[in-house]
């Protein structure tokens, strides 16, 4: 009876283990997260997908205006430039913000599960345009979350 529930813990054990790691977290979900937030205009959440140098530096000059804007004026002046952003766009662009979203073709990771490129159309869409281009999103696995670290336009996949 001892062996028959040692390999029930242990199977259980195994198959929890890929899930708890993240396993089972999609690459193109957080590619659709991303277009999500760009239709949405939710830079913040925009940010928090992307990772890479340049984006670290970005949110570390964003941190310290903000501290500093707070102590100078009592406001975190990033917070409103965030809230403002959108409109500031859709000001500019009489026809509205593009809406996005990505076809997925093909999606392509490292046996480890830690790198991956997601392959695709993206088409950009406004009241009047239409504009369809072949991208790459390379995104890189850290603490069991996706984050795309760069982007690239392609003829072909």
């Amino acid at each position: 009876m001892k062996k028959v529930i040692l390999i029930i813990c242990l199977i259980a054990g195994v198959l929890a283990v890929p899930f708890y790691l993240g396993y089972f977290d999609k690459p193109e979900a957080k590619v659709q997260e991303f277009t999500d937030a760009h239709n949405d205009q939710d830079v913040e959440r925009m940010l928090e997908i992307l990772d890479s140098a340049e984006i670290d530096q970005l949110k570390g000059t964003m941190k310290i205006t903000g501290k500093i804007s707070e102590a100078l004026v009592g406001m975190d002046v990033t917070d409103i430039l965030l809230d403002v952003f959108p409109l500031m766009k859709e000001f500019a662009d009489m026809d509205g913000a593009p809406y996005m979203y990505v076809d997925v073709q093909e999606v392509k990771t490292n046996l480890s599960r830690n790198d991956a490129q997601v392959y695709g159309d993206v088409i950009y869409e406004t009241e009047k345009e239409r504009e369809e281009v072949k991208a790459v999103f390379y995104l890189h696995k850290k603490d069991r979350s996706w984050y795309i670290s760069d982007f690239e336009e392609t003829r072909k996949y």
